[in-house]
């Protein structure tokens, strides 16, 4: 156990040592550039530069809680409006369904409603005749094939 707390601390101390070298080795760096007036591999350090002024502009004005909050919203507008679409679709599909099972049931009554009906007495013997046989014709139609529907 002791062993592991050694070497725990041996790694912090050579992690703390090194970067006390660096930063040493940086100001080094900085005082020998100025003392010489030299800047060295000046095109990247100036690449870089410039990337940590727009960084720099960045963090001082950009507003990042509204630019969450708004990204939050407009996300959450977004699922609202999809949301509200699929719910739309399924509402016209059920509705679709529902009318064709709605007509299909009307004009199944209006064939049975018609066949029920009596021929009127004041029409003439041929009207009569034709209109019996029309009426057993749709009974015999509509025992013989039930998933057909005759609207006529």
């Amino acid at each position: 156990m002791h062993a592991i707390r050694r070497v725990i601390n041996m790694g912090f101390l050579i992690a703390e040592a090194g970067a006390i070298t660096l930063f040493a080795g940086f100001i080094a760096f900085t005082q020998y550039e100025k003392y010489r007036s030299i800047r060295f591999v000046s095109i990247y350090r100036e690449k870089i530069d410039r990337f940590a002024v727009r960084v720099k502009f960045v963090l001082a004005y950009v507003d990042f809680l509204a630019f969450i909050h708004e990204t939050a919203r407009q996300t959450f507008d977004k699922i609202a409006h999809d949301s509200a679409h699929l719910a739309l679709h399924a509402t016209r599909f059920i509705e679709r369904r529902l009318a064709y099972t709605v007509n299909y049931f009307r004009a199944r009554f209006a064939v049975r409603q018609a066949l029920s009906k009596p021929v009127a007495k004041e029409s003439s013997e041929f009207v009569r005749t034709i209109t019996n046989f029309k009426q057993e014709l749709r009974t015999k139609h509509l025992k013989d094939n039930p998933t057909h529907h005759h609207t006529s």
